[in-house]
Parts: structure tokens; sequence; C-alpha cells
């Protein structure tokens, strides 16, 4: 399992550095800073068995990691509960300021992580009714998803 955690003081050994040797370790995650080098990924690629937190500088490093490494990706929760609360919390609506400034591909990751996470509880989200919209990119933008959420509660 793969964490991509948003820190920008983090100073703690990149996976080349970590390397190999260092494989039997007893905490749940290892803990490396990452810069999204072909030879990064290739040593995570090798050290497969094991969970990994990275640890990177911004939002949009955290994209280009998650792009990079696609389907292995789990989302930093401090950002998924930012991200539910801006939806959904009437006292602090709050999801445009929320996206603002962060990557159209990171924004659709976290609602569709959101729908997926209600729908894997039992729950029928209303957000899953605009996921399609949100993935395509002719589609709508992840910034009016809080306008489309109140629409569709208005609408009953």
């Amino acid at each position: 399992m793969i964490q991509i955690v948003i820190d920008p003081k983090y100073e703690g050994p990149t996976i080349i550095q970590w390397g190999t040797s260092s494989r039997n370790v007893e905490d749940e995650f290892v803990e490396v800073s990452w810069g999204n080098t072909k030879q990064e990924i290739v040593q995570l690629e090798r050290l497969s068995d094991c969970n990994f937190r990275l640890h990177v500088p911004d939002a949009e490093a955290q994209e280009r990691a998650a792009v990079s490494l696609d389907d292995s990706l789990q989302l930093d929760s401090v950002v998924m509960a930012t991200a539910k609360q801006a939806l959904n919390t009437r006292k602090s609506y709050d999801w445009r300021n929320f996206s603002d400034g962060k990557p159209i591909s990171l924004t659709r990751s976290i609602l569709t992580k959101m729908s997926a996470d209600t729908l894997r509880s039992g729950k029928e989200p209303v957000l899953a009714q605009f996921a399609g919209d949100f993935a395509s990119d002719n589609g709508i933008n992840p910034i009016d998803a809080d306008v489309l959420l109140r629409l569709q509660v208005l609408r009953g």
C-alpha cells in the first residue's frame, strides 16, 4: 500500500537512500521523501511487498505522484477529512476554497474516493450521480461539486 502525504518539512531519506537493505521494518509504513523520479518508481516496484508513506512538498507533487503510481495510491486521511467537511458541513461549506489551487485530477480523485467509500458503506451517495461527469475531461469541473450537491438536495 502507498500513501502520499503533503509534508514540505519532511527531511527523511528517499526510497533510493532507504534501499533494499532496510527491508526488515517493524513499522506499518516506511516513511520516505518522494521526488517522483524514474529511479524511485523502479525501486518502489522492486519493493512492492512493503507499505510506503511518500512525503511530497505540495499538492502538485502529490498529483504527479498519484498519476505516476496510479492504482496503488491511498489519499492522505487529513486531505480526505478536510474535503468531506468542506462539502458536507453546512456551517463550513468551503469546497471552492479547498479545491482552489489544487490540480483538477487531484480533486477528481478525492470526489471519486469519497463516492466509492460511501458506496462501500452501503449508502447511495448523491455525489455518485455526478462521478462520471467529474471523471471526463469534457464533463463538469470538480470545483462545482458543492453547487451540484446543494441543487440535488434542494430537488429532493
